[in-house]
């Protein structure tokens, strides 16, 4: 684990404190809520101040790359997760939030298994991360925007014809290569099903 990835951690948690847009749990590490409002195969999300309803295939496994998910507005506004890599969050002796690599998710995620904490930067650094495309502008969440984090609860097994349901929480800072614009996102929530 790096000290940036730690230092980013820091300042998302901070941030998304002062905003009301994370939980905590007890001992400090972030967390969310899932909404009991999401569909089947549906997002739902506040993405700097509008709220955003889209609808996914499902998700997928793929290689190293693990678990994928796209979901769509409409043609100009789209989101996708790629997570590689689960995290152990904890709290350091001085009260920092420190991160640790966990499993790799092509070796964990199936069903009955989780949950599952994820922090959203860059995939190959840090485990996961998220394209975003507002109106028609590509973000990407990465590790001088702060991250985020996201939450898998324990996979629901498909019973006869039905598919395997997976349920989570998420919120981010992503941002562009060619300026400073951060786009917020927070409360989201989704279910999806393997593709």
């Amino acid at each position: 684990m790096t000290c940036s990835r730690s230092l980013a951690l820091l300042v998302a948690v901070l941030l998304c404190a002062g905003s009301g847009c994370a939980e905590e749990e007890g001992d400090g590490t972030p967390s969310c809520t899932i909404s009991d409002d999401v569909g089947t195969n549906e997002m739902i999300a506040v993405v700097d101040g509008s709220t955003w309803t889209a609808e996914s295939g499902g998700y997928q496994l793929a290689g190293a790359v693990g678990f994928i998910s796209s979901f769509s507005v409409d043609a100009h506004n789209l989101m996708t997760f790629r997570l590689a890599q689960t995290a152990v969050f904890s709290v350091d002796e001085a009260g920092l939030i420190d991160v640790a690599d966990g499993d790799e998710v092509a070796d964990v995620f199936e069903a009955g298994a989780g949950p599952f904490e994820f922090f959203l930067g860059s995939a190959s650094r840090d485990g996961g991360d998220v394209t975003l495309i507002v109106d028609d502008e590509t973000f990407h969440t990465d590790d001088g925007d702060g991250g985020g984090f996201l939450y898998i609860e324990p996979i629901v097994a498909g019973e006869g014809n039905n598919p395997d349901i997976v349920r989570g929480c998420f919120y981010f800072d992503a941002g562009t290569d060619d300026s400073d614009d951060l786009v917020n996102v927070v409360s989201g929530s989704f279910v999806v099903n393997p593709l």
